[in-house]
């Protein structure tokens, strides 16, 4: 037989337990939520760093390229009718030390690379500091490819104010 008091009584209990159940149910697919929120606020944080690292690299790439490209505007440059020699005295005739050039010897050419270097020993005595700067300077930042690839300088005994420079150039063009 069917006992109707037992009955009333699980109907009573049936929603207590339905809602117990429900909110365990809700805690762990709230954890699981909260869980997955958790990881993807840490993956948006590790991507964010990843872009500015990216916007960092992407500044340096363009300056770097823009160095790159000035270089080889200067190394394509077309070679004047004039030798490098000539090219030297003129930069000396222009700072005022023509004069004070005591030898410019060529030292020859060679090919690396399909580039045609060609090498220079340049001496000049008793130069003031001012002019030894505009004379690096000049050579340094000349419109075709200059490099100074060894340098000596000596201060004068009688004027420790003048100098006596000595410098290997190199001349550097597309062969």
């Amino acid at each position: 037989m069917i006992d109707l008091k037992n009955i009333l009584e699980k109907r009573k209990v049936m929603p207590v337990i339905s809602t117990i159940l429900l909110g365990f149910i809700l805690i762990y697919a709230g954890g699981g939520v909260y869980k997955r929120y958790t990881t993807l606020k840490r993956s948006v944080e590790v991507k964010k760093e990843e872009l500015a690292e990216f916007r960092r690299l992407k500044e340096r790439y363009l300056k770097e390229k823009v160095n790159f490209d000035y270089l080889k505007r200067r190394l394509l440059t077309a070679g004047s009718a004039e030798s490098t020699i000539a090219i030297v005295e003129s930069i000396g005739e222009d700072i005022g030390i023509k004069e004070r050039i005591v030898s410019i010897k060529p030292l020859g050419e060679r090919t690396r690379n399909s580039y045609l270097i060609k090498e220079m020993e340049l001496k000049v005595e008793g130069i003031d500091l001012n002019q030894l700067v505009n004379l690096l300077y000049r050579i340094e930042h000349h419109r075709m490819l200059f490099r100074i690839d060894e340098f000596t300088m000596k201060s004068r005994f009688e004027k420790p104010t003048l100098f006596d420079v000595g410098m290997k150039i190199t001349h550097i063009t597309k062969g």
